[in-house]
């Protein structure tokens, strides 16, 4: 049986498709909307609704010829803000049949540690960090329990606060930094298994990687080191959008937030000591098929 899953994040539209009896997946895809950057007094823009509605009707044609037989969506941090969510819901409900899920910050580590807890196989003392465009979770995985703590930090966000041009100044780099450390948990990570999740992480560890087209078999398990970070950072730190895009293989859109994302990321490397990161491509929408299965997720 052929079904799909949306993710609707505040950088990204992620659609998975898979053949749930044979287990295996027939398209993964990103659509870059910044649906985040189009969120005004609590609703979503003109313009941000022509841009998911126009992704929406590739996706339904997308799902019209693979034959998909039931979609599943969920939408995470840019749409908790949203005083218009049944309205959106019902508007994208009406183009690709799909029931869509608001979910807090607790069920997406949830679902999340399910997704890489099952593709790495791995059960305990684990830390998995999952950045987004609007809100960052640590799930923690200890003595047969997950811990879920969930921030209001994310690439985008990080990017619409602090960056007032691009390249950004340096004292708009120090305000960002002070800020993500000063809103980290209060906690001390010193786990075996370390996972990141989310674009910033897997676009970073494609670029480290110096492949040229984005694998994901290749990103899974990629380790991040702390100094190759610092290096990347500082190698793109002056460039323009533009520049970046023509220099990196980045996938159109991502090259607005990753600055920002990178940045994040030295600075929880930095405040946990934490000298390496396992890439994770298995990410949440991975884990929306078995989500919809399972009654002990609260939604």
């Amino acid at each position: 049986m052929i079904k799909a899953a949306l993710d609707f994040g505040t950088n990204t539209l992620r659609l998975l498709v898979r053949d749930t009896e044979k287990n295996s997946t027939i398209l993964r895809k990103n659509y870059y909307l910044l649906l985040g950057k189009e969120c005004v007094d609590g609703h979503l823009s003109k313009a941000g609704i022509e841009k998911l509605r126009k992704a929406l009707l590739e996706i339904k044609s997308v799902l019209q010829k693979l034959g998909v037989s039931e979609v599943f969506g969920v939408a995470t941090a840019f749409a908790r803000s949203l005083k218009n969510t049944k309205e959106l819901f019902n508007s994208i409900k009406e183009l690709v049949n799909c029931d869509v899920k608001l979910i807090d910050g607790k069920t997406e580590g949830l679902i999340v540690a399910l997704a890489v807890k099952e593709y790495f196989g791995v059960n305990d003392d684990l830390l998995i960090i999952d950045i987004g465009g609007g809100s960052t979770e640590f799930i923690v995985e200890q003595a047969g329990s997950t811990n879920v703590i969930s921030i209001n930090v994310g690439s985008l966000y990080l990017t619409q606060k602090f960056f007032g041009s691009y390249p950004p100044s340096h004292k708009e780099v120090e305000d960002l930094v002070d800020f993500v450390k000063q809103n980290l948990p209060q906690k001390n990570f010193t786990f075996q298994n370390i996972f990141g999740v989310g674009g910033s992480i897997t676009t970073l560890a494609f670029l480290l990687s110096g492949e040229k087209e984005y694998n994901p078999a290749k990103i899974n398990g990629f380790i991040i080191n702390r100094d190759d970070v610092t290096d990347f950072y500082n190698r793109i730190k002056g460039m323009s959008h533009k520049d970046m895009l023509l220099q990196y293989p980045i996938e159109a859109g991502r090259e607005k937030v990753l600055l920002a994302g990178i940045l994040e990321i030295m600075a929880i490397m930095d405040v946990f000591e934490i000298n390496q990161i396992k890439s994770s491509d298995v990410s949440l929408i991975d884990g929306v098929f078995a989500y919809f299965k399972k009654s002990s997720f609260s939604n």
